[in-house]
């Protein structure tokens, strides 16, 4: 499973879902929310040496497109995995949306 570390917002009931879906079919997991793929991502061992090998910014991109046979979407209901933190207004809409006990 590929975990964006600026992905705080994602439940547990969201990766329960997909390793549940990985379970039943051991293919590349992909979440996705309202039409957008996001991550978590679940490879399968055999994609080991592939994964390995990736160079540049595209990351696992390369993966998903060369084995689209091979991909299960799973449709959640939950933004979390399509939104991450890269500039000071991300964690400050995120900041707005948890509860401050939500710890």
């Amino acid at each position: 499973m590929v975990v964006l570390g600026d992905q705080p917002a994602l439940e547990p009931q969201t990766l329960r879902r997909l390793v549940q879906a990985f379970s039943r079919h051991p293919g590349i997991v992909v979440p996705v929310y309202q039409g957008r793929r996001g991550h978590p991502v679940i490879f399968p061992a055999r994609y080991r040496e592939e994964m390995m090998g990736l160079t540049g910014d595209r990351g696992a991109r390369t993966v998903l497109e060369a084995h689209p046979y091979d991909i299960i979407e799973v449709e959640v209901d939950t933004d979390s995995v399509v939104q991450d933190i890269d500039f000071i207004e991300d964690y400050q809409s995120l900041s707005r949306r948890i509860p401050p006990d939500a710890s």
